[in-house]
């Protein structure tokens, strides 16, 4: 009778898209395969640990720890090898949103390590989803200052310089007559920075332009209207 429900929560159909073309041919590569993935581990969290935990399946027969790709250190995920198939199919089917060292782990079927898809593959060395994640985590690698470096040199760049450079960072304007000796060149540094600009203008600026707009003016006669329009009716 269950064939009759819908599952309502369903499972996310995951394959490498560095190794496969779809999902299909991931299923057919991962058929002989007995290696699981395992995700959201503590950075603290030992292989012995995970030795222990992942052994409730069946023998182990390798343990391969992810790696940050530049430091060298553990980054939150592993690859188990099982000496059987069986040992594979029961640690995804039971041991998955299972909890090791207080975290809940994920339980997928993987490929096995291929290059290096031991190390993170974001772009700080880590793993994307850490990247992602907006909330911190102590258990997790710590990106936030690196990231925070890396969308400010990446993000709105004109002409290969970011927004930063552009309009925040103060310029000197130089005059056009001004010429440059060999000696200052070694010894400084060009700096051009930029006059304050007043983004919202107050009383005291618009009192200041209409002052300039009326210095050379004369004040306006209203009587001369008037006396026109009296000349116009008579």
């Amino acid at each position: 009778m269950a064939h009759l429900y819908e599952e309502i929560y369903k499972k996310r159909k995951y394959f490498d898209r560095a190794l496969c073309n779809d999902y299909e041919e991931w299923q057919d590569k991962i058929r002989e395969s007995k290696t699981v993935y395992i995700g959201n581990l503590s950075i603290y969290t030992t292989q012995q640990q995970i030795y222990e935990h992942m052994s409730k399946a069946g023998d182990v027969e390798n343990i391969i720890m992810g790696l940050h790709r530049t430091e060298k250190s553990p980054c939150g995920f592993c690859f188990v090898v099982y000496k059987k198939k069986e040992g594979y199919t029961q640690a995804v089917n039971f041991l998955n949103n299972s909890i090791l060292d207080g975290r809940i782990i994920r339980v997928d079927e993987d490929l096995g390590i291929i290059g290096k898809r031991k190390y993170g593959r974001g772009k700080t060395g880590v793993q994307k989803r850490d990247e992602r994640n907006k909330f911190y985590d102590e258990d997790r690698p710590k990106v936030l200052d690196n990231l925070v470096d890396h969308t400010i040199n990446k993000k709105r760049k004109l002409n290969n310089n970011p927004y930063y450079e552009r309009n925040i960072k103060q310029k000197i304007l130089l005059p056009s007559n001004y010429t440059l000796n060999t000696t200052d060149m070694k010894t400084s540094r060009m700096v051009y920075i930029k006059p304050p600009v007043t983004l919202y203008p107050n009383a005291q600026h618009m009192m200041n332009i209409n002052k300039k707009k009326h210095q050379n003016r004369n004040l306006y006669k209203f009587h001369v209207k008037k006396d026109r329009q009296n000349n116009t009716q008579t």
